[in-house]
């Protein structure tokens, strides 16, 4: 049986190794490469008795992921979202644009419909997505009259894998096309890199990602 500890600092090579080339590691290797001395506050080890770790299990901010192993999980009691990736090898085309830079509020204010960061949305909001504001990620965006109406990221990548995420358009511009342009150019970023696009989302919206090129690979 396996015990459930806060990782340590000395951790962090290991998980970098158990995180470089799967999609579920992704977010968890971004993570370990921008912010190594958080290490403690973010990762959860399920080591056997001998102390090998096992079973690794990241929280991104929003949510609990396992990374790798098998087993249950006492803390991670919420409902697993699919995993798509990208099967294709095609660039599709599109007409969002790439708006690094100036996203983080903009990308706030039309997800959450505020105007200001509360305590409890900074690590979510900002943490997740100052990722994007290095080598390891990208933001793409539609806008109309000035404002931002459609937006998606590339948040995370490891060795292999690149993480398509915060897919959103403001309701009143919906069925547009617009969120397909945002995820058409995460996909192309992902592939100019070298990297397998995927993306985590509800089961109601796997056929919608199928139709972009998209595969069911699983839980998570």
């Amino acid at each position: 049986m396996l015990k459930f500890v806060k990782a340590t600092d000395e951790d962090v090579f290991i998980l970098k190794d158990l995180c470089r080339d799967t999609p579920e590691g992704a977010e968890a290797y971004t993570f370990l490469t921008l912010y190594p001395s958080d290490v403690t506050e973010a990762f959860f080890c399920g080591k056997d008795e001998n102390g090998v770790i096992k079973s690794v299990v990241f929280d991104n901010g929003d949510e609990n992921i396992r990374v790798t192993g098998d087993g249950d999980i006492p803390f991670m009691s919420f409902q697993p979202k699919c995993l798509m990736i990208y099967d294709k090898h095609e660039c599709p085309s599109f007409s969002a644009e790439r708006i690094d830079g100036r996203e983080i509020m903009e990308i706030y204010k039309l997800i959450s419909g505020k105007n200001s960061l509360s305590f409890d949305d900074e690590r979510r909001y900002v943490m997740r997505l100052r990722c994007v504001n290095s080598s390891l990620g990208a933001v793409f965006g539609i806008y109309e009259k000035g404002e931002l109406v459609s937006v998606s990221c590339v948040s995370a990548e490891n060795e292999k894998y690149a993480l398509i995420s915060e897919v959103f358009t403001r309701e009143d511009k919906r069925n547009k096309g617009y969120a397909r342009h945002c995820v058409d150019a995460g996909i192309n970023y992902s592939l100019s890199k070298g990297k397998i696009p995927f993306l985590r989302c509800e089961e109601k919206m796997c056929e919608y990602y199928k139709k972009a090129g998209f595969s069911y690979y699983g839980k998570m």
